[in-house]
């Protein structure tokens, strides 16, 4: 027992917070009621109750002039219907008619009245009538005659009016009044319709019962609880006035209906459409529904780098990794970073301790890529130099514009540098000159951390070519296709989302994700690295899914995508014939801070490192930009689209738009890692891939 108890109280709370999850409100502030109330009839549905001071439904509200709530999601209202119009809502209606020959001034008038009540009735009415007739027996198994005729239930208007028309044709001596409430009782008895909202029974008499063979005594005893009585006493100037029916007033207060008493037949006229009005609006019943998330998740790449795969692997549909021998060329980020109020050299940079020890160096024989080669850039230039006796070079100490005593503080980062070269790499003290500055000519943001960081450097300039070239090697690297997938994720139609996050994984493992915030719709550029910067392997898998919170915190998943990681080594190319291909990339000149316009460096590189290969038919030529993490992702995302952009259409000045495409991948895909300031700096390029169609 304690136990059933229990579940009953956890049904009961669980219900009710469910319950609590789902609030209608009166959004119009126009709309002036006294009370408002609703229940749930279903899901999606709601019964609503709202009367003015005089206790009555307010008519004619529409869908706007209400809002349905989940925690903060706003749903859709679909519609809303008064109860009466709703087809499924069965509401009987009795209407007893004193024909009695009193009425005879009024015949017209009344029918004109009735046919109007009639004709404001929903399709979710059904009407009974009764009336006096002192010529037939409706009620035979009755002990005493009822002298009435009697309608049974229908919806059918023309049958209900052609019936109390022509009982106010034949007008009747008596007034039969009790036997006619006892046959319109008997009328909701005897049907047999189902699921019955309201019985509603609405009395025009004209006086006093005088004729019936049933007593007020049998009346007064019959169950009137399942029934609303709107009774009107017409109390027209032939009777005598103040005169009121005390039976026909106390049944209508035990029901809650109302008691009427005109004296005329304009004042007649408005109870009935009074009447009308309470019977006919009801209340309302809308429907509503909140839009879920529903993501989808799809994918595009260039197809066109397909056509770069082997033969037998253009089918291949996931990610193919080739080992491949790669000539790479970059530009030489001539700063050297330092750490705050410091001018001592950061340990990551590769330096010497003697001139003799600098001899066995070369630029050439450096292991590794663009960061590799960065760090040895004093022993680069100290070579180039020591190969350039005629040229000269101008380092330039600054300061992030905040750190104490900054003009001796620049100055010694300088001279720190000068140092190096004159007593390691033996190079003249009048080769180089020195300069100190509060802060760089072009200064990254000053307003956070990174940025202070990457103000605090010595730069090194020449215009001598031969100094400051680009870096080049050749190096194994891996040919990636697609270099990289554009995932589109989208929380579905008019769903207002809290938070997307697009997971991906491999072998079921977490390999990355990209979280976005209020936000419908995102794309992301994924080079299918994980936050490592590490490449998948041979044989592993990697799957793609989108999960979407929106604004009252229902979430979803959507479908997963999978792509299967493929990897050709050296020997699988020799074991299928696979022909070594071409491939060169040139990343041009890093760009300032926040900006995509390239400079006169950047002709210069096109110049000497990509036009002399456009007389090459067979390349292919893809442009990626990029962009450090500094700043909003979209605003970043849009900037490395327009580097991209900015050298495409010089690039197709020169050779056909149909084999180059470009593409900004924004702060999602960094080339280096962004906690460094020399890894933001290189991050804020354009890499040209140029690579043959043909197997060569």
């Amino acid at each position: 027992m304690k136990d059933l108890f229990f579940l009953l109280t956890l049904f009961y709370f669980n219900f009710c917070f469910i319950q609590a999850q789902v609030k209608l409100e009166v959004k119009n502030q126009n709309v002036k009621y006294k009370s408002f109330s609703y229940e749930q009839l279903n899901e999606n549905t709601f019964k609503i109750s709202i009367t003015d001071e005089n206790d009555e439904q307010i008519t004619g509200l529409t869908k706007n002039d209400f809002r349905v709530v989940k925690n903060k999601k706003e749903g859709e209202i679909l519609e809303i219907i008064p109860l009466s119009k709703i087809g499924d809502t069965k509401i009987r209606l009795g209407l007893l008619i004193d024909n009695s020959f009193s009425m005879k001034p009024f015949v017209d008038d009344v029918l004109l009245i009735l046919d109007d009540m009639i004709n404001s009735l929903g399709k979710g009415f059904y009407v009974s009538v009764v009336m006096f007739d002192e010529t037939i027996d409706n009620v035979t198994k009755e002990k005493n005659k009822l002298f009435i005729r009697k309608l049974p239930f229908t919806k059918d208007i023309n049958r209900i009016k052609d019936y109390y028309k022509y009982g106010l044709k034949f007008l009747s001596n008596g007034t039969y009044l009790y036997d006619a409430m006892k046959a319109s009782f008997n009328s909701f008895t005897e049907d047999t319709l189902s699921k019955v909202e309201k019985n509603i029974i609405v009395i025009l008499s004209d006086g006093l019962d005088v004729n019936s063979s049933t007593s007020l005594k049998e009346i007064e005893k019959i169950d009137k609880s399942k029934f609303i009585i709107y009774a009107i006493d017409f109390m027209h100037s032939t009777r005598e006035s103040g005169r009121r029916n005390e039976a026909l007033e106390r049944f209508a207060k035990e029901t809650k209906g109302e008691y009427y008493s005109p004296d005329n037949i304009k004042a007649l006229g408005n109870i009935f459409r009074k009447i009308s009005t309470k019977i006919v609006n009801l209340g309302y019943e809308l429907k509503y529904q909140f839009k879920y998330p529903n993501p989808k998740i799809t994918y595009n790449f260039d197809e066109k780098e397909l056509l770069k795969r082997p033969d037998n692997y253009k089918n291949f549909s996931g990610l193919l990794l080739e080992e491949i021998k790669v000539k790479e060329s970059f530009p030489l980020l001539n700063y050297i970073f330092f750490d705050k109020n410091s001018d001592s050299l950061p340990k990551r940079y590769i330096t010497f301790t003697s001139s003799e020890e600098a001899t066995n160096f070369s630029e050439n024989n450096i292991q590794g890529g663009a960061i590799e080669h960065y760090y040895n850039m004093l022993n680069i230039i100290g070579e180039r130099l020591k190969n350039n006796p005629s040229s000269v070079i101008t380092i330039i100490g600054t300061t992030d514009g905040i750190e104490k005593n900054w003009k001796n503080l620049a100055i010694n980062r300088a001279n720190r540098i000068k140092k190096y070269f004159c007593d390691i790499w033996q190079i003249d003290s009048s080769r180089i000159s020195i300069k100190s500055q509060k802060l760089p000519d072009k200064p990254s943001t000053k307003s956070t951390n990174e940025g202070k960081e990457e103000n605090r450097r010595v730069e090194i300039i020449s215009n001598d070519w031969n100094i400051m070239k680009p870096v080049t090697f050749i190096q194994n690297l891996l040919n990636i296709t697609p270099t990289k997938i554009e995932i589109n994720a989208s929380g579905g139609d008019s769903v207002n989302i809290e938070e997307m996050n697009i997971n991906i994984t491999n072998n079921d493992k977490q390999w990355n994700s990209f979280l976005v915030k209020n936000q419908n719709q995102s794309t992301i550029i994924f080079n299918w690295k994980n936050r490592e910067n590490i490449l998948p392997n041979d044989s592993d898998l990697l799957s793609i899914k989108c999960k979407v919170i929106d604004n009252g915190l229902d979430e979803a998943i959507s479908d997963e995508i999978v792509f299967p990681v493929k990897k050709i080594t050296s020997e699988i190319s020799k074991s299928e014939n696979i022909s070594e291909k071409k491939i060169e990339k040139v990343s041009l000149i890093l760009f300032d801070f926040d900006s995509y316009n390239p400079g006169e460096k950047n002709e210069k590189i096109m110049n000497e490192y990509v036009y002399p290969k456009l007389t090459d038919t067979t390349l292919y030529i893809l442009i990626n930009g990029y962009t450090d993490n500094i700043g909003k992702p979209d605003y970043n995302l849009k900037l490395s689209n327009k580097r991209a952009e900015v050298i495409f259409n010089s690039l197709t000045t020169k050779y056909s738009k149909e084999k180059v495409n470009f593409f900004g991948y924004g702060a999602n895909s960094p080339l280096y890692t962004n906690y460094l300031p020399e890894g933001r700096f290189y991050n804020r390029t354009v890499q040209l891939i140029l690579q043959n169609f043909k197997n060569e």
